[in-house]
């Protein structure tokens, strides 16, 4: 009994002996296959391998184990990719002989860095320097597992929990992918399957397939990583699906374009504009080459509202870029009624456009064009705005406005105010919408025309406007609505409107100079209102007429300069001031009244017609008795009330005078009349330029 335990003893140290032996032989073995391992993968893929120690794992299966293994791109200092553990599956027989013919290479918690102008600085790992060919079925599988890629940049995590396998084919040519992993937190997630045939596409290009998905992607967390291509109007999660298929790494060459990538996407997020956050969804296909992305049959869905897509980018990091997106039928008044504009100021237009952003993510420019078949902005209780057949350009969500346009159309109808072809501008910025025309040539002159509103303060609105060097006619059919007159020479005008907590003004000054007012003689009038009178019937005759036919004429009333003020009274018309009109040479009325008072285009103007000295004194000579009637600086003023229809005025001699006159010739003593004209208006406008009697 002795012996046999004697024996077993013997062996038992043996075997002891036997095993530590061969664990230090297999270890031995090990390092060298390991050595020989990194070098191999060096040599083909030209990157630097470093591992810190060797060692045999045998459960669950034999490995070969290498601790803090790290990537390197030859002669750089820059570490693409560092893992704890790479473990290299093969039979126990082919670790140690350094053969891993159809073996698998498992990467245990490493962290990958990823730099977005060096894309394919792993590949050759993958595939080697000729594309996988020198050494067929080296490695069959290779397993990424809990591990992590980071935006070499700033350090940002891209990918947490990385879950990765990669089958290279037999003969290496081609590589199946398959992974998942968590792009922010745990709610995130990210897929990506597909194949790669290399180098078997034109010029040597890889021949690449996929399908990818993006879910529950944090918008807020991905700014801090992306604040280039993501603004503060973007938020809520990122979802993303879409496939691939096609050639990378084609060239453009000067006989054809690249062969291209096409990439089907679509997803969606959150977007705010003008403080409404609505849903956003988006479906476009991409074509990616060497050169451009180029986007294709696209379309955005937002708050209703559908655009196209279209354009391109440079692929690379805040590149230029172009995109397009074109629409057709916006209802302009029901998008302003989703933002709460108030009813009143919903412009009222259906507009066909484009909306094109052009630029670099970090610094663009996002601008618009468009057309309707009428504009009309119903405001100010009846004050509207309408324009037939514009045509808007402008801008959107700029440092100095959240939207701005400018209109061109063939007229511009602004409450009583009517434009000819006209260009508008307008903008929306901090609550306020400002806009108008500057030194705009219309009329045969120079117009400038500016409008504000203010929703949030008193619902303030202001029309105001300046008219130089127009024609005559053109400015009293724009500031007299619908009144017709028949005119002939140059105008001035500056007017104001304003709405501000329910009261309403509208004021302003006209001048004319050089005018002819066609129809109606006022000269006429008055010679023949005087010429009535017995005691005057020799004194106002045909050769007067003779002598002064510009002033006496028949047909028309000739206005070297003419000037008045106006203020718009709702109830009793358009009030007229300090009215002063020089007639020809000879004659010059003064006076004011109101057009409308009565309804319709009625007049009343109270005045006088101041007749020159020449005239006075050639009638003082006809009749002596009148010179008492004549004041100190020899003028003979007349009262007269012009009444009637504007376009077709008529003066009279009010009886007051006519008794006057009756008394004069009769030898009575009376007084000379004194033309008093109504005290300048209280408007808040610069006077009309010289020439222009005020």
């Amino acid at each position: 009994m002795r012996k046999v335990l004697l024996v077993i003893g013997v062996a038992l140290v043996a075997l002891v002996a036997a095993a530590a032996l061969s664990i230090s032989a297999l270890s031995a073995g090990i390092g060298e296959s390991g050595e020989r391992l990194l070098a191999d993968l060096q040599d083909d893929s030209g990157l630097e391998l470093t591992a810190g120690a060797f060692g045999l794992s045998i459960l669950p299966r034999p490995a070969l184990e290498i601790r803090d293994f790290t990537v390197t791109r030859e002669g750089a200092k820059r570490i693409a990719l560092e893992a704890d553990v790479v473990r290299v599956y093969a039979g126990l027989s082919g670790l140690l002989a350094g053969s891993f013919e159809g073996g698998e290479v498992e990467v245990i918690s490493a962290t990958v860095r990823i730099n977005p102008n060096r894309r394919d600085e792993l590949l050759p790992l993958l595939r080697g320097s000729d594309g996988g060919r020198s050494r067929p079925g080296a490695i069959e599988r290779w397993v990424l597992r809990r591990s992590r890629l980071v935006y070499e940049a700033t350090g940002d995590h891209i990918l947490n929990d990385v879950e990765l396998e990669l089958t290279p084919s037999p003969s290496g040519a081609e590589l199946a992918f398959r992974g998942s992993g968590r792009p922010l937190d745990q709610r995130s997630s990210a897929a990506l399957s597909g194949r790669v045939s290399w180098q078997s596409g034109p010029q040597g290009s890889h021949d690449l397939e996929f399908e990818f998905s993006l879910g529950a992607l944090d918008v807020e967390a991905l700014r801090e990583i992306f604040a280039v291509y993501l603004d503060d109007s973007f938020g809520g999660d990122l979802d993303v699906r879409g496939t691939g298929k096609g050639f990378l790494g084609t060239r453009t060459t000067e006989d054809a374009p690249a062969e291209p990538l096409k990439i089907e996407v679509e997803g969606g997020f959150d977007w705010t504009v003008v403080g409404r956050t609505e849903p956003l969804t988006f479906t476009v296909d991409l074509a990616l080459d060497d050169r451009r992305l180029i986007a294709r049959d696209g379309s955005i869905r937002w708050g209703g509202q559908e655009l196209g897509i279209m354009g391109w980018m440079q692929p690379w990091w805040d590149a230029k870029f172009r995109l397009r997106f074109p629409f057709e039928g916006v209802d302009v008044a029901a998008v302003a009624e989703e933002f709460g504009v108030p009813e009143q100021w919903r412009p009222d237009a259906v507009v066909d456009g484009e909306v094109e952003i052009t630029g670099r993510p970090s610094k663009y420019q996002m601008r618009y064009e468009g057309s309707a078949e009428v504009l009309t902005l119903r405001g100010a209780r009846g004050y509207d705005l309408e324009m037939p057949k514009p045509r808007f350009q402008g801008s959107l969500l700029a440092s100095n406005a959240v939207a701005s346009v400018s209109v061109t159309g063939p007229s511009l109808r602004i409450g009583y105010i009517n434009l000819p072809a006209v260009l508008f501008g307008a903008r929306y910025f901090r609550e306020k919408v400002t806009g108008g025309t500057y030194n705009a040539k219309l009329l045969d002159g120079e117009v400038t025309v500016s409008v504000s509103y203010e929703p949030q303060d008193g619902d303030r609105f202001r029309v105001g406007g300046k008219f130089s060097k127009v024609d005559a006619a053109g400015l009293a059919s724009t500031l007299i609505d619908d009144y017709e007159l028949s005119l002939d020479g140059t105008a001035h005008a500056n007017f104001l409107f304003s709405e501000e907590g329910g009261a309403r003004e509208f004021y302003g000054r006209v001048g004319l100079t050089d005018t002819i007012f066609e129809g109606v003689s006022l000269g006429r009038q008055l010679f023949t209102a005087l010429g009535n009178e017995a005691d005057l019937a020799e004194v106002f005759t045909e050769d007067l007429i003779d002598e002064y036919p510009r002033t006496f004429g028949e047909n028309s009333t000739e206005l070297l300069s003419f000037a008045l003020e106006f203020e718009r009274d709702d109830e009793e018309g358009l009030r007229i001031a300090n009215l002063r009109a020089m007639l020809s040479r000879e004659l010059a009325l003064t006076g004011s009244g109101r057009v409308g008072a009565t309804g319709g285009q009625r007049l009343r103007i109270e005045g006088a017609v101041e007749i020159s000295p020449e005239v006075t004194a050639k009638l003082v000579a006809a009749a002596p008795w009148l010179e008492a009637l004549v004041g100190t600086d020899e003028i003979l003023d007349v009262p007269v009330t012009i009444g009637g229809e504007a376009a077709a005025p008529d003066l009279v001699v009010p009886d007051s005078f006519v008794s006057d006159l009756e008394r004069a010739s009769a030898g009575a003593a009376v007084e000379p009349f004194e033309a008093r004209v109504e005290q300048t208006l209280e408007i808040d406008l610069p006077p009309l330029p010289g020439g222009v009697l005020f």
